[in-house]
């Protein structure tokens, strides 16, 4: 790995160009005492330092193995996504995976509050909770899968929860649901 980054660096530096994820895997190479792999993971997508300070913060905070640190901090913009484990950790009984899933691109404490509401309204796996609230800014895929529950009773809990993912439910996915519901009635 350190050669292959001393190359790209240097190349890079032959065109006074070093991309942001050549930074980033540099800078966390230097900070971070994670596996080559991990590194890769954290920085790929990166548009700036942010996925390492999240790396660092989470290190400190967390007690998480570094490929969960990895994959919770690599699309993060700032360190919301450790703060949103943190309250995972104290409200949820989630495995680490699970709660590294919910707050995966967390952008605040959102999806821990929709996986709250969730688990208090449906009855549905920690895995479907997960998948229902990740990414979520509100509590609105809970709203949604509820109303799927209720129009379309026969829908199992993976259909609902691809239905209802993001709180941007369109006008395609409220009428399939009048139309399955007027079909089966």
């Amino acid at each position: 790995m350190t050669k292959l980054l001393i190359g790209l660096f240097t190349l890079s530096s032959l065109f006074c160009f070093a991309s942001e994820v050549e930074k980033c895997a540099l800078e966390a190479q230097r900070k971070l005492n994670f596996r080559e792999w991990n590194i890769t993971s954290l920085c790929s997508a990166a548009t700036s330092n942010a996925p390492i300070d999240c790396a660092l913060k989470a290190q400190e905070k967390l007690g998480f193995h570094e490929w969960n640190i990895a994959s919770l901090c690599s699309s993060a913009t700032t360190n919301a996504p450790v703060a949103c484990i943190i309250k995972a950790q104290e409200k949820l009984n989630f495995r680490e995976w699970d709660i590294t899933s919910l707050c995966a691109s967390a952008s605040s404490n959102a999806p821990v509050d929709c996986a709250l509401k969730a688990q208090e309204k449906l009855n549905f796996a920690d895995h479907d909770v997960v998948s229902l609230c990740s990414g979520t800014v509100s509590d609105a895929p809970v709203d949604c899968a509820l109303e799927a529950k209720d129009n379309t009773p026969d829908f199992q809990n993976f259909n609902i929860v691809n239905l209802c993912r993001s709180e941007k439910q369109s006008e395609l996915k409220n009428k399939l649901m009048y139309k399955y519901y007027r079909s089966n009635n």
